[in-house]
């Protein structure tokens, strides 16, 4: 045998122990009683076989491991455990090794005695004679058997979903990129499709979010349903999925499978024991058509589902360039509202609020806007893109600021005291932030809370009631006024309505420009009006654009009158003007109706 280093490491000291004679010198250490030991104790499987690969020795963990006992393999070859994963290539290959270099080393697959295919790291090394013919070879292997189960965890945590189990955005634009390499070989296209599913947080606030996360992984499961079995369907995000067609021959084929989604989605689920309808929005982007890069497909499939949500009717929506425009003109926007945040281009306005008896002005409403040397955008897209972009907050805060401290300058100045009205949105009910930062503010700007009113809508109000009317409690005992805005736009409970802490309800603009068309304004005017008066609250009616409007609201007991008609909205110079002047904002005529 060769005992020239050419059998390094634990295989050429066991080969050299176990299988050469000993040697006089050796006399004083039983080595080949040490080597026998070591190949008993290793937690390593160990296989030694003749030249021909006939099978002379095994130890336990050979055992162990495959399941043979070694009865049962001696004189056999270790061909008998093949998994039939690997063709003859890989042996050759193996052979080949062995003979050139004496060695081979690697991952291979075997089956072990109950059937079961695993995977183990092998390395083998041939025992020469000393003209250089194998005379033995040994084998030793570990099982990677938990190293891949492992690893197969790592990989699943990386690439999917641990709620529906389906596959993440990471995999999702991975396999993206594979259909379009596949698609672009070919004569057809692939559509990506991105799938919202509509008002979600309804769900989790009306049933839990456990029972949300059911109707989530029930969803998932619906839209793998509705698809082939080879397209790929995704959870890239919250309520967000996304699937992959491929084979498409045109956009119908995209928009049919679109439809195939919606109709699967017909019948209701089961929450809680009650059926609940989901409605979804899905966005679609076409390779080639849209983009050949996997994640500008992506981007594109989520601009055209933002549109599809707008939609009443057709609930799905192709991408089109002029969506890159729009999205273009949010982002200036939204770049606009930061920088304005930042350097005062916020700037507020105060629209008299008007006693309908005498015309006094007896408050303000605060309303923000932006610079006129700023951005095109007008006020309602100026505040949706605040919404849509989570800066409302900061502007709404910035305006209770604001407006406080003007308020109080005010009447430092020797101005009549009145109240100042400020729109208070749905965000700043989350985390229990706003009757603290109300308090602050009150602190920091030295203004009375008698002063001061907040104003929420009738929907935000109702969002979680349980929780808005603890907070306007805490409110009110600081001796802040609360108003109710849009009353009637939504859906109160007039139990509810009882137990919030109000004092004012207001007449939402609808209804008031609807006061004589004959569409049922009036009548609604009047019955908001009455509630009010019979809750003992004070009734006010936003949008007063006309004379008839104005008549109409007196004769039915309105108490305060804010639009047009009145005064618009004035910058502070312009309001501190109107209020000095002390005089009646109705017409004379009008005065003590």
């Amino acid at each position: 045998m060769d005992k020239k280093g050419s059998k390094p490491g634990l295989i050429g000291w066991l080969s050299d122990a176990l299988l050469s004679p000993a040697s006089p010198e050796d006399s004083a250490y039983d080595f080949a009683g040490i080597a026998r030991a070591v190949f008993e104790a290793s937690r390593e499987g160990i296989v030694i076989t003749d030249a021909q690969s006939n099978i002379l020795d095994v130890n336990a963990a050979f055992s162990g491991i495959t399941g043979y006992a070694k009865e049962e393999v001696i004189g056999n070859r270790p061909s008998m455990m093949k998994s039939g994963r690997h063709d003859g290539r890989f042996y050759s290959k193996m052979w080949a090794a062995l003979k050139s270099e004496g060695s081979w080393e690697g991952e291979i697959w075997d089956r072990r005695k109950d059937g079961e295919v695993y995977p183990k790291w092998l390395t083998i090394k041939s025992v020469k004679e000393d003209d250089g013919a194998p005379r033995y070879f040994i084998g030793v292997f570990s099982d990677l058997r938990d190293i891949k189960r492992f690893e197969d965890r790592v990989y699943r945590l990386a690439n999917y979903d641990a709620l529906t189990g389906l596959p993440n955005r990471a995999l999702f634009i991975d396999r993206l990129d594979q259909v379009v390499a596949r698609v672009s070989r070919g004569d057809y296209s692939a559509g990506v499709l991105v799938v919202n599913i509509d008002r979600f947080k309804g769900i989790n606030e009306s049933f839990g979010n456990v029972a949300g996360d059911r109707v989530l992984v029930d969803v998932s499961k619906r839209l793998a349903g509705c698809v082939a079995g080879e397209d790929t369907v995704a959870r890239i995000g919250g309520d967000l999925f996304a699937l992959i067609v491929d084979g498409l021959r045109s956009p119908m084929d995209a928009a049919a499978a679109a439809g195939r989604v919606l109709d699967g989605f017909k019948d209701p689920f089961t929450v809680k024991g009650r059926e609940v309808f989901v409605s979804l929005s899905i966005g679609i982007s076409m390779y080639p058509h849209d983009s050949s890069d996997p994640d500008v497909l992506m981007q594109n499939a989520e601009k055209a589902m933002a549109h599809a949500k707008k939609q009443v009717k057709e609930k799905y929506q192709f991408f089109v360039n002029t969506m890159n425009v729009d999205v273009i003109r949010r982002l200036s926007i939204e770049t606009n509202i930061r920088k304005a945040l930042e350097d005062g281009g916020l700037v507020m306005y105060y629209q008299p609020l008007v006693d309908m008896r005498d015309g006094r002005v007896v408050g303000m409403e605060a309303l923000v806007r932006r610079d006129q040397d700023g951005w095109a955008a007008p006020p309602a897209s100026f505040i949706q893109m605040a919404e849509d972009t989570g800066l409302i907050v900061k502007i709404c805060e910035h305006t209770l600021y604001t407006a406080c401290r003007q308020t109080r300058e005010w009447q430092d100045e020797g101005l009549p005291p009145m109240r100042v009205a400020v729109n208070i949105c749905a965000q700043q009910f989350q985390g229990n932030r706003l009757v603290g930062h109300v308090r602050d503010t009150l602190a920091a700007t030295g203004l009375d809370p008698n002063f001061l009113e907040l104003e929420l809508t009738e929907r935000d109000a109702m969002n979680n009631a349980e929780a808005t009317i603890h907070m306007l409690n805490e409110l009110k005992v600081m001796g802040i006024k609360i108003s109710i805005d849009d009353f009637g736009t939504g859906f109160s409970s007039l139990s509810y309505l009882r137990r919030f802490p109000v004092d004012t309800l207001k007449v939402d603009y609808t209804f008031v420009k609807d006061i004589l068309s004959g569409e049922g304004g009036g009548m609604i005017a009047r019955s908001i009006i009455d509630l009010a008066h019979n809750l003992g609250l004070k009734a006010l009616a936003e949008g007063i654009e006309t004379e008839e409007q104005l008549d109409f609201l007196i004769q039915y007991g309105c108490d305060i009158g804010q639009g047009y008609y009145l005064s618009r909205p004035l910058p502070p110079e312009g309001f501190k003007t109107l209020v000095k002047g002390n005089g009646s904002l109705l017409p004379r005529a009008k005065k003590g109706g």
